[in-house]
């Protein structure tokens, strides 16, 4: 027994469809551009009922629709039967063909020859490849052809097995910069590309003021822990007049009586910052791992806690030095100190 598809209602028929510079509109508006991965002319119909601005044919289908292991196997063939498919269920999104593995690597001939044919074959609008290096080349040979280009980078199942497994790549900063810094050198003028802390530029800029002020409040916590300790010292001088001018009239010079208190700070500097350290740790451990929140609720559901060396080095050394140096206000009080002066009452 058959029956009719069941296919969504059309989205509104006066929507425009989507292009480049629509996207990069909205991207300057700050506006949300929603994309999702289609593989059947059902998947494409509920993609254009939901006004969704980029739809993605992408070589995932060669695990979730056709059964294969890996990405690996699925060749130009299938995936431009399913590219066509999806194309017959839209009118208004952006549609992005991905090169399967294989199809344009070898050299940068083959890899326009493949572009082309997701574009006159399926109807692509716009073509996507895997990763940097030698793929960067490619994507610039086939922009030079006139076919928009998608980057990928992230979890690239196509290197998988060089990787070792599903490894996620450009996660870092400064690995993100990179690829997008050597995409447009390779595009040229006319194209660009952004990693993501560019794109979210407002708030890494607010994450770096805040860590700037918390990195000031400490230290101004350690210069109030200073002062105490020039007071310490100060009062450990006055009390101590009597074994210091004992000590003068032995024979300890002006600098080893400043080199005995300054010792004193320097061990209190140091014995702090190997106390603060560890607990310092310790408490962000526990931030990490016991304070959540509803994911539900909020973008995240943990604190992510990630504790360079550099800074830790920076705020103990900075302990350390603050400390050091609040000696020597007392150290030269009691390196002045006269010996006759001070046990002539005693």
């Amino acid at each position: 027994m058959s029956s009719a598809p069941r296919v969504p209602d059309s989205p509104d028929p006066g929507r425009p469809p989507v292009t480049l510079p629509r996207l990069q509109e909205m991207k300057e508006a700050g506006t949300p551009i929603v994309m999702v991965t289609a593989y059947d002319f059902p998947s494409a119909r509920a993609a254009e009922a939901a006004e969704v601005d980029v739809v993605l044919v992408g070589d995932s289908a060669a695990m979730t629709v056709l059964g294969y292991d890996t990405t690996v196997p699925v060749g130009m063939d299938e995936m431009l039967m399913l590219a066509r498919a999806v194309r017959r269920g839209l009118r208004t999104p952006l549609l992005v063909g991905d090169l399967p593995f294989g199809s344009y690597e070898a050299s940068d001939e083959a890899a326009i020859a493949t572009a082309q044919r997701f574009v006159k074959e399926a109807g692509c609008d716009a073509v996507k490849l895997e990763g940097g290096g030698s793929s960067v080349d490619r994507a610039r040979a086939i922009a030079r052809a006139g076919i928009p280009v998608m980057g990928h980078v992230g979890l690239t199942p196509q290197t998988a097995t060089a990787l070792g497994g599903y490894r996620a790549q450009g996660r870092t900063a400064q690995r993100a910069a990179d690829v997008a810094r050597s995409i447009e050198q390779h595009l040229g003028f006319a194209f660009w590309a952004r990693d993501w802390m560019q794109m979210n530029r407002n708030l890494f800029s607010a994450l770096k003021l805040e860590k700037t002020m918390m990195f000031l409040l400490l230290v101004l916590i350690t210069i109030v822990a200073s002062f105490n300790i020039v007071s310490t010292l100060t009062m450990i001088v006055t009390e101590k007049q009597r074994e210091i001018a004992i000590l003068k009239a032995m024979g300890a010079t002006r600098k080893g009586i400043m080199r005995i208190f300054m010792l004193n700070g320097l061990i209190i500097g140091c014995s702090g910052a190997a106390i603060g350290v560890p607990l310092g740790y310790a408490f962000l451990w526990l931030i990490q791992t016991f304070w959540t929140f509803d994911p539900t609720v909020y973008y995240i559901s943990r604190i992510p806690v990630h504790v360079l060396g550099s800074d830790v080095l920076l705020v103990a050394g900075s302990a350390i030095l603050i400390s050091f140096v609040a000696t020597l206000y007392p150290s030269l009080q009691a390196a002045k100190l006269d010996p006759a002066a001070a046990l002539r009452y005693e």
